[in-house]
């Protein structure tokens, strides 16, 4: 099935760089929680809880520990009715293509505009991948 979103924004939050702001978001919203450590995730914390006040019906996650963030993720969504249809998935072994592809194109396929955040600590090596991956496949997407 082919995607027919017309706008995408992609953002990039980095905890280690102070980066909390969501700031402006348009359409549907989606996140991706990269995390190598279980000290990175109590920063993520506060972030979670307004992407989920916000409407954010996606919450992926990536890294060494993604299914131990994926569970967290789900405490907090089971925890409270209104969140109940966001959806949680782990990527724990998979290549970042793969999660890249995945996070573009299965989040919202129908959607006209969404808005994909991408929540880290800090840059290293796969992190770098990723964020290659997913701005090639965002700019392919038919523009505006």
């Amino acid at each position: 099935m082919k995607a027919t979103v017309l706008r995408t924004q992609l953002r990039f939050l980095d905890l280690a760089g102070g980066d909390q702001e969501l700031g402006l978001f348009s359409g549907d919203i989606a996140c991706l929680i990269v995390s190598r450590s279980t000290d990175e995730f109590p920063a993520m914390h506060s972030l979670i809880r307004r992407l989920l006040v916000s409407g954010c019906k996606y919450f992926l996650s990536w890294g060494e520990i993604a299914n131990w963030v994926e569970d967290e993720v789900d405490a907090f969504v089971e925890s409270d009715q209104r969140y109940l249809d966001v959806l949680t998935t782990s990527h724990q072994e998979e290549p970042a293509d793969d999660v890249a592809s995945f996070f573009v194109h299965a989040t919202f396929p129908t959607s006209l505009e969404k808005t994909l955040y991408v929540i880290h600590c800090g840059d290293f090596p796969a992190m770098a991948q990723l964020k290659r991956e997913l701005l090639a496949l965002t700019r392919s997407s038919p523009a505006a």
